[in-house]
């Protein structure tokens, strides 16, 4: 059986069909309850895939990267985006969940369960992130794409029921954001609320945070926020924003600051800095932090913190935490040495990952993904900074199945009892690589 087993995947490796899921598992099967999988902390979800294994690969046969994920509140609907192809197109796939409870590619939606959005004559681009938000039908993303022959930072509209571009949003569903100048303007983190978008990234000048503020209806720039809908932020000699989080009327906005952690705080309505001269109680008096030498990737809030993850010089991946009203490290409760941690310490190139890409926050926990340059690595983190060592034995689960892929860009949670992980990612090649982790106990 387990030869027929092997036989039967390496056949559909090989084949390379479009879009089409790699699987084990027969019409036969019923997928495991999730008492059976909180019995046992070793086990990914198993009931995720087809095949009880946890782990769902789909060849798409043509070139393939996936950078981030979302899913449907009631968990019937998986999203992905990145780019597909030789031309590298920006992209969107879609899995469903099943009548047995499993997860598939949605061969039903695009083009046998992949969009692709082309803006100018079918030349590169790349979907960073998206944003969706439960009870509306739009998907936004942002990325990169070329508009008048130049790459630039763009944002996109799309119907999340078939993936047809919004032609509402800036009438064809599809906005380039700033000047179109040198090519170096990309867009890589998109979040809204009810009415408003915003979405970060670098300025065509390739050396400035960009933040963008404009309307989900129609793409149109709000003018109240810095007078162009467009806030520009030098965090040191230099800088891309590469996540972005709303709090109330704050957004916190992190990335890489001159090879360091940069930190910048800005009011969503006007675009202004936190500082006294603007209003406000100061966020490290200039609004600004550039701290610990490294490139963040990943932030997250709580009710009084603010938390950016990403890797230090030293490949380590590392979380500081500031407190959200001034933005001082966190030194009067405990979070590692003065507010950064390094959970697991020098181990981590080898367990936890030397790449974070993504950073949640449930409940009590903080859960960061990436990669040890050749499985899945998630970790789950304490707010004190701490791996949470009840978790998988260590804190850390490192998927090492073999046809997965070396990078886990983002990751989410199911609506399902238990709140099992999704982690997304891809394969050096064509594939989609989707992990659920178990995450009760």
């Amino acid at each position: 059986m387990k030869k027929l087993l092997l036989g039967l995947t390496l056949l559909a490796l090989s084949t390379g069909l479009w879009c089409s899921d790699v699987v084990l598992g027969g019409d036969d099967y019923v997928p495991n309850s999730d008492v059976e999988n909180i019995g046992n902390p070793s086990l990914l979800y198993k009931a995720f895939a087809s095949d009880q294994t946890g782990l769902i690969s789909s060849d798409l046969s043509a070139t393939t990267i996936i950078n981030d994920v979302v899913v449907d509140s009631d968990s019937n609907h998986i999203y992905v985006c990145g780019s597909l192809g030789s031309t590298a197109l920006m992209m969107v796939a879609r899995y469903r969940k099943e009548a047995k409870g499993n997860y598939a590619l949605d061969t039903n939606w695009g083009t046998n369960g992949c969009v692709t959005i082309t803006f100018d004559a079918s030349t590169a681009s790349v979907a960073n992130a998206m944003h969706y938000k439960d009870g509306e039908n739009v998907i936004y993303l942002t990325g990169q794409a070329t508009v008048s022959g130049t790459l630039g930072f763009v944002v996109a509209a799309i119907n999340k029921s078939d993936g047809s571009l919004v032609t509402a949003f800036d009438t064809d569903g599809k906005k380039a954001v700033g000047t179109f100048s040198s090519g170096s303007g990309q867009g890589y983190d998109i979040i809204g609320d009810g009415t408003h978008l915003y979405a970060c990234g670098v300025d065509d000048s390739g050396n400035n945070f960009l933040v963008a503020k404009m309307l989900k209806s129609d793409g149109s720039l709000v003018t109240d926020f810095d007078a162009d809908g467009l806030v520009t932020v030098n965090p040191g000699s230099g800088g891309t924003a590469r996540a972005i989080v709303k709090d109330g009327s704050a957004l916190y906005v992190a990335g890489d600051g001159s090879s360091k952690f940069a930190l910048v705080k800005l009011h969503s309505d006007n675009g202004k800095l936190y500082t006294t001269a603007n209003g406000y109680t100061a966020f490290s008096t200039d609004g600004i932090i550039n701290a610990t030498t490294g490139i963040a990737r990943a932030v997250a809030v709580d009710d009084t913190y603010v938390y950016v993850a990403g890797d230090n010089a030293s490949n380590i991946p590392t979380i500081i935490r500031y407190k959200k009203s001034d933005g001082a490290d966190d030194t009067s409760t405990t979070f590692g040495t003065s507010g950064v941690a390094t959970p697991g310490g020098s181990s981590h190139p080898t367990s936890m990952g030397t790449e974070i890409h993504d950073m949640k926050i449930q409940g009590d926990h903080l859960y960061v993904s990436g990669t040890n340059d050749t499985d899945f690595v998630v970790s789950r983190v304490l707010k004190n900074g701490i791996l949470d060592t009840s978790w998988h034995g260590n804190g850390i689960r490192v998927i090492t199945e073999t046809f997965l892929g070396v990078t886990a860009r983002a990751l989410t949670f199911l609506s399902l009892p238990g709140s099992p992980i999704v982690l997304a990612g891809y394969r050096s090649g064509s594939f989609i690589d989707l992990a659920a982790v178990q995450n009760n106990y």
